[in-house]
């Protein structure tokens, strides 16, 4: 799956929140005092990076016993929404999320004093209604299906942490980001129990169909209080990302540092790698939003988000592992070919790829192997490799450091690695195996999870954060 541009936005948002699994990243807090755990509403903007695996997204979870008032909005294993108790599913849909390119926009509304048992859970996915389906035949200490009239959640209850991004007796963290995250202690979508809505606070308070038939943010604009236990995170403090920009109900983070401030946003969506588009041999995996893999002693084929059919691109690379047997071999590839047959495993020989690597000495390949088999360049580990290329002229260029190899110029179209790529589809690849832990960054963080120093510069239109600037007229992969 590719990411599709949003149409243009009024309402920009400049940051989101990274939550990453490996790190048991999560945010939480006890409530000063017990209000309204009958009645809350909850919206956040969320990119799914994990797959198949359990990663809740808010609740109020027990920590030692009761299991009956806990609740979590989550993903389970099976990639599909679900609201449920830490012992059973309760709630859930038959729709699977599964796209690691696409932010999503999710909206909860619990308001369990209605009489219509259907009125008391309602979730929306992108601006539509988002049908539950009971499980009534699950057991355990909790609720089967919709609670009991009046019930209430440890969400807001003052002796009961209330958490974001996981966390809790199950641990189950978010693998992803999140931005605009909203909570409104005791707000109803509903102005009365048959069901109409509340014009002055409901799914459009946050979001609005664009040119294209796609979900966009819009600056809250709803009626609704955030009330006392309420809250609102923009992100904007990178010191301090469990601020409360609507008031002073802070949060405390965990495993989360200014690092996992982002410039990846539902208004500019960047690339990262792509778990589904991409394989894997033994137990490699992905970490810090899709922005890094661990071959854990294998070999991993990795490839982008997003695919490029025109223009001038750029992107970096860095390994944050000193070992002298980790391999990295790292470039673009014409993302048709593993439709046409070509194995993944065999990316660094398949004639629809150009890189460089760094099995024994810096070497260039594509299609034959490695470049007559002759050291090009000079990189280690410890360096960082930029990438460009330039679609419409088919010529790609790589620099260490900064310095672009054999006196390439990006700029001015000369010294370049590679020429005569075929007019398609580009996407980042790479092939990182035997220890290697690959980082890349395609603009939202030049710190690489923390591993170096963010530099902070931008493309030629302003965007981004990386470690060297950009060629002149060379951009960031992101839908802005």
């Amino acid at each position: 799956s590719t990411a599709i541009p949003s149409a243009a936005s009024d309402f920009d948002i400049p940051y989101s929140c990274r939550f990453d699994q490996v790190s048991s990243a999560e945010m939480y807090r006890l409530p000063g005092s017990s209000t309204n755990k009958t009645t809350w509403a909850f919206s956040a903007w969320v990119k799914k990076c994990g797959q198949q695996s359990h990663q809740m997204i808010f609740g109020g979870i027990n920590d030692s016993g009761d299991a009956s008032r806990s609740i979590m909005l989550k993903f389970d294993n099976t990639d599909r929404l679900v609201i449920n108790d830490w012992h059973d599913l309760e709630l859930y849909n038959d729709r699977v999320f599964r796209d690691p390119s696409a932010w999503m926009h999710i909206f909860m509304q619990y308001d369990s004093t209605q009489t219509t048992e259907s009125n008391r859970i309602k979730i929306w996915v992108n601006g539509e209604a988002h049908a539950l389906t009971e499980n009534t035949g699950a057991g355990g200490a909790g609720w089967d299906g919709y609670p009991p009239e009046d019930h209430e959640t440890m969400v807001n209850m003052a002796s009961e942490y209330s958490r974001l991004g996981g966390g809790g007796p199950q641990a189950q963290r978010l693998d992803g980001y999140m931005a605009e995250v909203h909570f409104f202690d005791g707000a109803s979508i509903f102005s009365d129990d048959s069901g109409s809505a509340n014009s002055g606070f409901n799914v459009n308070s946050f979001g609005e169909t664009g040119d294209y038939g796609e979900w966009k943010p819009k600056e809250y604009s709803g009626d609704a209080a955030h009330g006392t236990n309420g809250f609102y995170f923009d992100f904007s403090d990178s010191a301090a990302l469990g601020d409360d920009a609507s008031g002073s109900v802070d949060w405390t983070v965990s495993n989360i540092t200014a690092v996992d401030q982002m410039l990846d946003t539902p208004t500019n969506n960047f690339c990262t790698l792509n778990p589904i588009a991409t394989t894997y041999a033994g137990a490699g995996f992905y970490e810090e939003g899709n922005l890094g893999f661990d071959s854990d002693g294998n070999v991993g084929n990795l490839l982008g988000t997003i695919g490029v059919t025109s223009g001038k691109w750029y992107y970096e690379y860095h390994e944050d592992v000193a070992s002298t047997s980790s391999y990295h071999n790292v470039g673009f590839a014409n993302i048709e070919f593993p439709n046409e047959g070509g194995a993944m495993s065999d990316m660094i020989t398949n004639e629809d790829t150009w890189g460089m690597g760094l099995p024994n000495g810096s070497e260039k390949w594509n299609g034959e192997g490695y470049w007559n088999g002759t050291a090009w360049g000079s990189w280690t580990q410890s360096d960082t490799l930029g990438l460009a290329i330039d679609v419409d002229a088919g010529k790609v260029w790589f620099s260490v450091n900064g310095t672009w190899i054999s006196s390439g110029n990006p700029a001015a179209g000369t010294g370049e690695a590679f020429s005569g790529l075929p007019a398609s589809t580009y996407s980042p690849c790479a092939t990182p195996q035997n220890h290697a832990i690959a980082r890349f960054n395609f603009g939202a963080d030049s710190s690489f999870a923390g591993n170096l120093t963010a530099q902070g510069n931008q493309d030629s239109n302003d965007i981004g954060d990386f470690q060297y600037t950009p060629p002149t007229g060379f951009l960031a992969l992101c839908t802005s």
